[in-house]
């Protein structure tokens, strides 16, 4: 266990800030919110609410932005998909 707090144990690296910062973000609106009633974030279990600011990612997920980036290695949290291609 202590090779992967050491960075020294193999699979999945943390995601640079810069990677974090280039995903599209998604401001939570009245109309995003009826279209996705009742979702909630995956990683704290809150609802999204008006003003939220989301990671919107590529393999079509949301989750709240300060969530997920304080969580986020290369996959997806809910699906494994990459990130970044």
């Amino acid at each position: 266990m202590d090779l992967i707090f050491q960075g020294l144990a193999p699979g999945p690296r943390p995601t640079s800030e810069a990677a974090i910062e280039s995903l599209p973000r998604q401001v939570v609106d009245q109309k995003w919110l009826d279209s996705h009633s009742g979702d909630e974030c995956i990683i704290c279990a809150d609802s999204y609410g008006l003003g939220d600011i989301l990671t919107d990612q590529r393999c079509g997920h949301f989750f709240h932005r300060k969530c997920l980036s304080s969580w986020l290695r290369w996959t997806c949290p809910l699906c494994n998909n990459n990130v970044l291609i």
